[in-house]
């Protein structure tokens, strides 16, 4: 085997080799247009994705701020517990004040629809109920109860 043949040899397998090579970078070139095919939708999504989050989470947490501040002006008008406790001894006395008096005018059934106005009027002296002196002079109600009473 002379030079000759063995530069012919020689390049024949390098042919090969640059076809084998050829072909893998075909491979590659189309495997790498694909990733950028895929790398572009993955993007436009992101893009779409950025653009709906910015809008939809600035919009609920303006509306989760409003309603925390609707939330916060509705307390702020509430009664503190003090004063629920104040009326609920306003309501007991009177709930006991009106009892008494149903009793009262159920036992003594000559007292009529126009009487029982005319003692909240003033004009018939209203019945002596046994009412504590100092839940009266205790409440806020005690004008009321002490002109009903």
């Amino acid at each position: 085997m002379n030079n000759e043949e063995k530069i012919l040899e020689m390049l024949t397998e390098m042919r090969t080799d640059i076809k084998q090579i050829s072909g893998r970078l075909d491979k590659l070139e189309e495997d790498v247009s694909e990733l950028k095919s895929d790398v572009k939708v993955l993007d436009e999504r992101s893009l779409k994705s950025a653009v709906l989050l910015e809008a939809d989470v600035t919009r609920d947490l303006q509306r989760l701020y409003e309603g925390h501040g609707a939330i916060m002006e509705k307390l702020d008008t509430l009664a503190d517990r003090e004063q629920v406790d104040g009326h609920e001894s306003d309501i007991s006395i009177m709930k006991d004040a009106i009892k008494r008096l149903r009793h009262r005018r159920y036992r003594n059934p000559g007292i009529g629809k126009s009487q029982s106005l005319g003692i909240l009027n003033n004009k018939i002296p209203p019945p002596v109920l046994a009412i504590p002196e100092a839940a009266i002079e205790g409440s806020r109600l005690s004008h009321v109860l002490t002109a009903l009473l």
